[in-house]
């Protein structure tokens, strides 16, 4: 079976202040991660923290999902309640254009949602949300947002091309940058 492995590098924030409704940027000081194999029925921490960045390798195989869900575990300090959309700045070199051309997403596609993912994948829609009410925050999935389920907890398909993907948002005024590292153990 195969496994996936998922290294968030980095996750830094500058005062670059956009226009945003909020009284100052929000400098984010603490981070945790976590993930489920199994729909969310159990919830394992990611290693690692804001700093030095975060590593997941699952040795746990998917044999009935498709996906992994990948969420926060804590965030500190909690922004404004809110969706804050990530959009995919670089994706990985190599075919990454070809995986996505095997499950139908290209520039001609014929069915809706590979019409919108081919729009999340070029960034121009959402990759993700960082979707936050009074206490919590969580990583909510831009393709499942688009379809009308707006609380989908962010999915990575268990065979996710491999390789660095940039992704840029902005959080409470203040320009936040991830940089995720997919890998196969």
């Amino acid at each position: 079976m195969k496994k996936i492995g998922i290294v968030l590098l980095t996750l830094c924030v500058l005062g670059l202040c956009i226009g945003v409704a909020s009284a100052k940027p929000v400098w984010i000081d603490t981070l945790t991660l976590s993930y489920s194999a199994d729909n969310g029925a159990t919830w394992q921490s990611v290693d690692g923290s804001l700093a030095p960045g975060f590593k997941l390798y699952s040795a746990t195989p998917i044999p009935q999902n498709e996906f992994y869900w990948l969420d926060v575990g804590t965030l500190d300090p909690i922004p404004d309640v809110g969706s804050y959309p990530f959009f995919l700045k670089t994706a990985p070199k190599g075919p990454y254009f070809k995986y996505w051309a095997t499950r139908g997403v290209t520039a001609d596609a014929a069915l809706a949602w590979q019409v919108q993912m081919w729009k999340i994948i070029n960034g121009q829609e959402p990759m993700f949300y960082l979707t936050c009410d009074e206490t919590t925050c969580h990583l909510t999935d831009g393709l499942l947002t688009w379809a009308g389920q707006p609380t989908a907890l962010l999915q990575i398909n268990k065979d996710y091309f491999v390789g660095t993907y940039h992704f840029i948002g902005d959080v409470g005024g203040a320009r936040t940058y991830i940089k995720l590292f997919f890998a196969n153990p």
